[in-house]
């Protein structure tokens, strides 16, 4: 089963709610794509910033956990999620199979990183 058939915000057929992705090397519509209004805007910030706070109450291992099995899940799928990318941007296969993998490893380091809590807050740059 493709991992995009799997997906509540795809369609296969159009709805007036989806916009078509297009393989650009040949015009085939590959599937539709939830399209959210503008004027939904705020409820999705609003969930995002409740799933941020739901986020930063877990663990730091409980972040990692989930982290690495996101990073085996992408490297498990690379072939199909490079078929996907290079249908969507026309690039080779070979350099869309680099570029998962090179994603890949940053879930990893982050991964790592998330395990560890130094307690330290940068902040953010003072703008004039």
């Amino acid at each position: 089963m493709s991992i995009l058939t799997r997906s509540p915000f795809l369609s296969t057929t159009p709805l007036a709610s989806h916009f078509a992705v297009t393989n650009p090397a040949t015009s085939q519509v590959l599937y539709h794509v939830l399209d959210s209004p503008a004027s939904s805007l705020p409820q999705l910030v609003t969930q995002a910033s409740t799933a941020q706070k739901q986020w930063a109450a877990t663990t730091a291992t409980h972040r990692s956990s989930l982290l690495k099995k996101w990073h085996a899940l992408i490297l498990q799928h690379a072939d199909e999620l490079a078929t996907i990318m290079t249908q969507e941007n026309g690039k080779p296969l070979k350099e869309s199979k680099g570029e998962i993998a090179y994603g890949a490893g940053y879930i990893e380091w982050f991964a790592e990183e998330a395990k560890r809590t130094y307690g330290e807050i940068i902040p953010e740059p003072v703008t004039p």
